[in-house]
């Protein structure tokens, strides 16, 4: 039996393209989630159809024993371990614990694709415990991020033409075979993805987003998950999917601009950018080495990037 650990929803839009490339194996697939929710629960449902078990649990004290009795009771032998989370501590104690034969890895989001990101920060050092012990494991038999990226034989990658932090790598696109669905529509259309740059100062990205709105003639806007203000001029697209699910539904099959500013959703639809133009705003109050490297794998990766001074705001349009 192959296990899959799943911890965000793209990670399990990707983990059903594993799965369909694996088509002869028999998959225990295992969401981790924060909290239930809808949206948790919609994308569990679609992977445990394609999964001979499944699992959905919440992460909290205890979960990593149940998570022990599923793999080593309801699920039998684990021979391969596929996992995007490299870092989670919770599952590098799981892997001592199961001891799989084979690792195999799968992007998480952009930390994949960025030196700067948490995937290539030291762990902290960490003691056998008294389960490792009672197994007769010892100091070399436990698992952290670098060992997991040394030990991968294969990771599967949604950024073609991208260094990934673990290789080798197979691409992966997202959108193969995807199907349309409602109205068939020709018209271009233009999109914007909301992400706040700044905690400090609401009005700003609020005047930001609306100056984009204005200077780009876009017709849809999608907000950021996280998003607390509200941009006016444009019509908002409400939908519990994810982007990249609901970019593969409405969006890829027809002329279609995506507007970000270093949204990790832009770059997870790279694979489809023959089909749709991607243009990345790099405003002027864009600091975090991480977000800027970003900017620089957007260049490699053939995106338009634009600069957004402070001026531009006050410019009319």
């Amino acid at each position: 039996m192959n296990l899959i650990i799943c911890t965000s929803p793209l990670q399990i839009l990707i983990a059903e393209k594993i799965i369909e490339r694996h088509s002869n194996e028999a998959f225990f697939s295992v969401i981790i989630a924060d909290t239930f929710n809808a949206k948790y629960l919609q994308y569990y449902e679609r992977l445990r159809k394609v999964s001979r078990k499944a699992l959905l649990i919440q992460d909290k004290q205890g979960v990593l024993f149940r998570l022990l009795y599923h793999c080593l009771f309801r699920a039998g032998h684990i021979d391969k371990v596929f996992l995007a989370s490299i870092n989670k501590q919770l599952l590098h104690r799981l892997l001592e614990l199961i001891r799989p034969r084979e690792i195999y890895t799968f992007d998480d989001g952009t930390a994949n694709i960025v030196s700067t990101g948490f995937f290539n920060q030291e762990d902290a050092p960490r003691r056998l415990g008294i389960l490792h012990k009672l197994m007769g494991l010892h100091t070399s038999d436990l698992y952290n991020t670098s060992r997991i990226k040394s030990m991968s034989l294969k990771h599967y990658t949604i950024y073609p033409g991208l260094k990934n932090i673990v290789s080798p790598t197979e691409v992966i696109n997202l959108f193969d075979n995807a199907s349309p669905e409602g109205l068939t529509d020709d018209t271009p259309v233009k999109v914007l993805l909301g992400q706040a740059l700044t905690y400090d100062d609401t009005d700003l990205n609020e005047r930001l987003a609306e100056w984009v709105i204005r200077k780009f003639g876009i017709d849809l806007y999608l907000p950021h998950p996280k998003e607390w203000y509200k941009v006016s001029g444009v019509e908002y697209i409400d939908t519990p999917l994810i982007f990249e699910d609901y970019y593969s539904r409405y969006l890829a099959h027809r002329p279609c601009t995506i507007y970000t500013f270093c949204s990790s959703a832009a770059f997870n639809i790279l694979a489809n950018r023959h089909k749709t133009q991607i243009i990345a705003l790099k405003p002027w109050l864009v600091t975090n080495p991480s977000l800027l490297e970003c900017y620089e794998r957007f260049k490699e990766a053939g995106v338009t990037t634009i600069d957004v001074s402070e001026a531009d705001l006050n410019t009319p349009t």
